[in-house]
């Protein structure tokens, strides 16, 4: 994918912590990898084991790191900066908006839009939205088929993409981006036995997402039986993942594809869950813990807990565990042949 831009836009992006050597005076033609770059494109370079791929990569401009003491190759233009990946994710945040096709300021004529709903001026419906009564919507943009329910709220900076369905009385808080088939709001997993029966528990509470949440597509999170489902500010949620009612998730986590939380299990700040793992439902986690890959957690855990394995344990011993298991053979093949011998 092609994007052209002069060395001077990267710069102004960039700002004032930098150092460039060397020149270059065309325009760049695109961003690529070291080994898929060609002439005139942008690529970085931030660790050493690809020290090769840098020397023969194509490039012609390329982020590299302070920390390292690198001569141009070639007529090569070098910017060094503090955090090269971090860098270019600024500049590719700025081409990312180019690449999505938003609708037009207003509301599309085959939109449906309550009476009472409230539509700022400066929002984008896109096409085939609904927005139900008393729904709040601010300076956001609704891609096609987003369904709104009615007194919910979706706030300034957001975007929600196509087929995204948020729930009555959910508040969808500032710069949220939630992607395709996410559904905000829907019935919490509520039963109780009656007469050999599963009764269904009425789920009449509600999600509010905090600032800068990213929610990924096909993710759900479930209303609250009462009260509310909260994601923190900053948290970012991959796709596939399953948020229980009354959950309560902190500031800056990271919960990773197809991540299952149970019902009112509270997750402290900076907390990360590893793809495939879990907890248990009325559990505390607490803050900057890591739960490992296909991890699920059972007990409440301490902060700065890392732990992984089913039940979840701590790194050290279920790594311990692991080499053990793998000499059981040899053990037991030793604990017979001292049977046989006595």
């Amino acid at each position: 994918m092609d994007h052209s831009f002069k060395l001077e836009y990267i710069l102004d992006l960039i700002g004032a912590n930098y150092t460039l050597k060397g020149d270059y005076s065309r325009e760049i033609s695109g961003i690529a990898s070291l080994a898929e770059a060609r002439e005139g494109d942008l690529s970085f370079y931030n660790n050493q084991k690809y020290l090769e791929a840098f020397k023969e990569s194509s490039a012609s401009v390329y982020l590299v790191p302070k920390s390292m003491d690198l001569e141009i190759p070639g007529e090569k233009c070098l910017i060094f900066v503090e955090d090269p990946s971090y860098e270019l994710a600024k500049i590719c945040r700025k081409i990312e908006l180019s690449l999505i096709e938003v609708p037009a300021k207003g509301i599309h004529p085959s939109a449906v839009v309550h009476p009472s709903a409230q539509i700022s001026e400066n929002a984008s419906i896109g096409p085939l939205c609904c927005i139900e009564a008393n729904a709040v919507v601010e300076d956001v943009v609704l891609m096609s088929h987003v369904s709104v329910g009615q007194n919910a709220k979706v706030s300034s900076g957001s975007i929600l993409f196509s087929h995204v369905s948020i729930g009555s009385y959910s508040v969808i808080g500032k710069r949220n981006r939630l992607h395709s088939g996410s559904v905000i709001g829907a019935d919490g997993y509520g039963y109780v036995q009656i007469d050999g029966k599963s009764e269904r528990i009425p789920q009449i509470g509600f999600v509010e997402t905090e600032a800068d949440v990213d929610i990924g597509a096909n993710t759900t999170i479930d209303r609250a039986r009462i009260g509310k489902t909260v994601i923190g500010e900053g948290t970012k949620i991959d796709n596939l993942v399953q948020i229980g009612h009354n959950v309560k998730i902190g500031k800056n986590c990271l919960l990773v594809s197809q991540v299952g939380i149970a019902g009112s299990t509270v997750i402290e700040d900076n907390v990360i869950f590893a793809g495939k793992s879990g907890a248990a439902g009325h559990l505390k986690i607490g803050a900057n813990s890591v739960i490992g890959g296909m991890g699920l957690v059972i007990n409440s855990l301490e902060p700065n807990s890392s732990v992984i394995g089913y039940p979840a344990i701590k790194n050290n011993l279920y790594w311990r565990l692991q080499s053990l298991n793998r000499k059981l053979p040899e053990l037991f093949k030793r604990f017979k042949d001292l049977q046989a011998s006595q």
